[in-house]
């Protein structure tokens, strides 16, 4: 859509866009996860699980409309015809990119439940608001040890 202006216009605009999203659903999914973890209600935790899931939904779907946006990318999905809300399925992803997990939302977000990733634990502290986020989604999260902390530890090797 903004493809006539130069590109680095459009790439400034973009980053802008990701960063302004990247705050603000961030934020309502960690303060209502905050909200979920200390009021231990069994309606007020389906609410709250049910408003992070709006959240997440909702951050998923603007990302998307920037992409839309600002590339020319174009998403050409085969064989989701069978895929229903009700089921249950088991995505691996390569992480060959950033956009990675915008993309299986893409394809998926709306015909399969609500997705689960596993994430790294650091990226609790690496990205804070993006990881508390995830932890307020209730996503697990792995802990992987670096490849000189098990040269020091190869007790560990397989353990993470």
């Amino acid at each position: 859509m903004l493809l006539f202006l130069p590109s680095f216009v459009v790439g400034s605009i973009a980053v802008i866009l990701f960063l302004l999203n990247a705050l603000f659903f961030p934020s309502l999914i960690c303060i209502t996860g905050l909200i979920h973890y200390l009021l231990p209600f069994a309606v007020w935790r389906h609410a709250t699980t049910w408003t992070i899931q709006k959240w997440t939904t909702g951050w998923v779907k603007i990302n998307n409309f920037i992409i839309r946006l600002c590339t020319k990318t174009k998403f050409e999905v085969i064989g989701t015809g069978k895929l229903r809300r009700k089921g249950k399925y088991f995505l691996i992803c390569n992480h060959q990119s950033w956009i990675d997990i915008l993309t299986i939302y893409k394809i998926f977000g709306d015909r399969i439940p609500f997705l689960v990733f596993f994430v790294k634990k650091q990226l609790l502290w690496s990205l804070p608001i993006i990881g508390w986020a995830c932890w307020a989604i209730g996503f697990p999260c792995m802990h992987r040890y670096s490849k000189s902390y098990l040269k020091k530890h190869p007790e560990k090797k397989g353990q993470d």
